[in-house]
């Protein structure tokens, strides 16, 4: 460890290995110690992980330094974000990559995925888990059009060893968590950096977290889907290096 270097947490979201930014961690790390904040469940030998947006933060607290820049992307904003929020934050920088804050779509939120995605998440997770984590790879590799990179984003996944109890917590943290309300107490600087056709978070997302935060600004990368900093690595990297929060 250069000590000399600032922290970078990285968190992943659901249904993702904790390298999922490996195809940038090369050049992350020629600037920032970078640490993997992994989900609990998620190849650490655990059953599962909170379904509670604060009992996560406190698990991600525990493991991660305080005052750290983070790049948090997709489900792992959601304690990112609660871990950045009051008058002593443990967060010291927040950069995220397709945040969600709120993930189903209801009558007063408009921005989300359309209605009974999670219950069909379950089902097919109480079925086929390996048919449900391909499909789910394939959404977020959209609109790349090759199927290379959502074969391997999914062999990643398997070979990751996910307990299948940490999959099933997330989508209940995805059906109850909602931190529409806790935005205004953000209290660090926010980069937001969002693929425009994103097909599992839709930017007007972020468009909304944009207007809720007291410091925060929104790079939206043309073309790119869920998982910029996979399909659309240079481009990401750029956006980072000059908008980024650290």
């Amino acid at each position: 460890m250069n000590a000399t270097l600032p922290n970078l947490v990285l968190v992943h979201g659901w249904a993702s290995p904790p390298g999922v930014f490996a195809p940038v961690e090369a050049a992350l790390s020629a600037r920032f110690h970078v640490i993997r904040a992994a989900m609990p469940g998620y190849g650490d030998g655990e059953v599962e992980s909170p379904a509670d947006v604060d009992r996560l933060a406190a698990r991600l607290r525990a493991v991660t330094p305080s005052n750290a820049v983070w790049l948090a992307w997709s489900t792992g904003a959601l304690p990112a974000l609660a871990l950045s929020t009051g008058p002593a934050p443990h967060v010291g920088q927040l950069n995220l990559v397709a945040p969600v804050v709120r993930f189903e779509r209801t009558d007063d939120w408009p921005h989300g995925a359309r209605p009974g995605v999670i219950d069909a998440f379950r089902a097919a997770l109480a079925g086929r888990a390996d048919s449900l984590v391909r499909r789910f790879s394939r959404m977020v590799m959209y609109p790349d059009i090759g199927r290379d990179r959502a074969e391997a984003f999914a062999r990643d996944v398997d070979g990751a060893g996910i307990a299948p109890a940490a999959l099933a917590a997330g989508l209940d943290l995805l059906a109850a968590a909602d931190l529409r309300s806790r935005l205004a107490d953000v209290t660090v600087p926010v980069t937001l950096i969002h693929g425009e056709r994103d097909a599992v978070v839709p930017i007007a997302s972020s468009d909304y977290v944009l207007t809720q935060l007291s410091d925060a600004r929104l790079c939206r990368l043309a073309g790119a889907g869920h998982a910029p900093f996979i399909t659309h690595g240079p481009e990401f990297m750029e956006h980072f290096q000059s908008h980024g929060r650290h």
